[in-house]
């Protein structure tokens, strides 16, 4: 049919042609130059000139025709490409999340050198080719392909966080305090990025500048709506109070008492019952002569806080000034305010113990007994009384008692290093992550909570160790 009318297309213009040449016989004189003249039929230069632009449509179709096949290749071989690498893309993800390093490090790498072109998807390749070639130990390879998109995309947190865990892997702390500090540079309240160089500042020794960098997280945290939840602001506090008694224990160990209490009276300035940054107060009360400071300031701490460790520290400082009146009034008083304390009662007792005032003690802890506070601890003080009354058959049997109180028989297990207890043994401690610290202790592990009560010799005291207030390790107070 196509065929038929272009047949007879071409019969209607030849027909025409003949026919105007017929009606019309006027010929036109054309000189393109002197002596160079050329006659022809109007019909002829008018169909001429028709068949010539016939010819140039048809040659003008034909270029098209031939750049839109052009393209159409083209653009089938990107979507080809592009297809490939989306397949190995994909491929490589897979064997990435399976934990196939090495093979997502082959498929990813043969994706990365094709020439698909996809600026998103490329970058997501990038970052799981570094991934796996960190997997693989291949750390110059993952920075340099992180490093060179890099320098496509102009700066990229998501790219520098993805160095920062490369430059973690390979144990290159320079490099990876370079790229935080570039993150921060582009956004001064990135919190991962705060909290990893704060951490880097901790392992360095550098309290001031993770003090500060706690100080910015704190300062840029949003504030709560009316009613809403306060712990995320709670929690940056307290690694803030905890990194300003870390920078208070440094200065304290190189000398700089004046330092040590700044940091210590910053900390309680956030914590009011920060007892750590009390007791160092305290301590440097006492190393400075001023023994009258240290129980006026550890007294005000314990009306704030009632925590009993303070009074446990006065009681030291009276008994060492020869002061057992003034020893016994603190618990006096103390038990005024809190009259059903058991644990005030059991410290009391202990007091008792320590002045050899047996009779006393074993009144006070026999009632605890009749009135139902019943404890491993309070045992072993009684234990004690009644060995100090050479009633050893006694002491044997309440000892006994209190040992029944674990029906497994299992020991406790503490930690030398910080203190952390419980009935199981570790190789390596949960709390302070020290290694082979872990010793068998003396002490009920149902009775945590009185470990530090101890009583020791008869004229032993309380010794608070920073450890055992708290104070840990950097790791273990300043980050979370």
């Amino acid at each position: 049919m196509h065929s038929k009318l272009i047949l007879f297309v071409i019969i209607f213009l030849v027909s025409g042609f003949f026919y105007l040449h017929t009606v019309n016989p006027f010929e036109i004189t054309i000189s393109l130059y002197k002596d160079y003249t050329y006659t022809f039929p109007v019909t002829v230069i008018i169909f001429a000139g028709f068949i010539i632009g016939i010819v140039l449509m048809v040659f003008n179709s034909f270029i098209v025709d031939i750049k839109r096949a052009v393209m159409d290749f083209k653009a089938g071989r990107k979507v080809k490409a592009r297809d490939n690498f989306e397949r190995k893309f994909r491929k490589g993800s897979l064997a990435l999340a399976k934990g196939d390093a090495k093979g997502a490090v082959k498929v990813l790498e043969d994706a990365y050198l094709s020439d698909a072109e996809d600026p998103e998807l490329r970058k997501e390749l990038v970052m799981k080719l570094a991934r796996a070639c960190s997997a693989e130990d291949k750390f110059v390879r993952a920075t340099e392909v992180l490093e060179n998109m890099m320098r496509k995309t102009g700066d990229d947190i998501e790219l520098l966080f993805v160095l920062v865990d490369v430059s973690i892997s390979s144990g290159e702390v320079a490099r990876q305090e370079r790229y935080l500090r570039e993150i921060i540079r582009l956004d001064g309240s990135n919190v991962r990025a705060l909290s990893t160089l704060i951490e880097i500042m901790v392992m360095d020794g550098n309290f001031k500048e993770a003090v500060n960098l706690q100080r910015t997280i704190v300062s840029n945290l949003p504030k709560p709506r009316k009613g809403g939840k306060q712990s995320v602001i709670d929690d940056e506090n307290n690694r803030l109070v905890g990194l300003l008694f870390d920078a208070s224990t440094v200065a304290l160990d190189a000398g700089d008492q004046p330092l040590a209490v700044t940091y210590s009276e910053q900390a309680l300035s956030i914590d009011k019952g920060f007892i750590p940054a009390h007791f160092m107060l305290g301590d440097i009360d006492i190393k400075n002569g001023k023994l009258d400071e240290a129980v006026r300031r550890w007294e005000k701490a314990y009306s704030s806080t009632k925590s009993p460790f303070f009074l446990m520290r006065i009681e030291d400082i009276h008994l060492g000034r020869t002061k057992p009146d003034e020893a016994l009034a603190i618990y006096t008083a103390a038990l005024k305010d809190a009259p059903g304390s058991v644990e005030l009662r059991l410290l009391l007792a202990r007091l008792h113990l320590r002045l050899e005032m047996i009779d006393l003690a074993i009144d006070d802890l026999e009632a605890l007994a009749m009135e139902g506070h019943e404890s491993f601890y309070r045992r072993v003080l009684l234990s004690e009384a009644y060995q100090r009354r050479n009633q050893t058959d006694k002491a044997t049997e309440l000892l006994q008692s209190a040992i029944a109180l674990d029906s497994d028989l299992t020991p406790p297990f503490t930690c030398s290093k910080c203190g952390f207890s419980r009935s199981e043994w570790f190789g390596r401690c949960p709390d302070c992550a020290s290694w082979n610290s872990c010793s068998v202790s003396s002490s009920s592990p149902k009775d945590a909570g009185h470990i530090s009560l101890a009583l020791g010799a008869p004229g032993g005291g309380f010794r608070a160790s920073r450890g055992a207030l708290g104070a840990g390790t950097p790791q273990k107070r300043g980050i979370a």
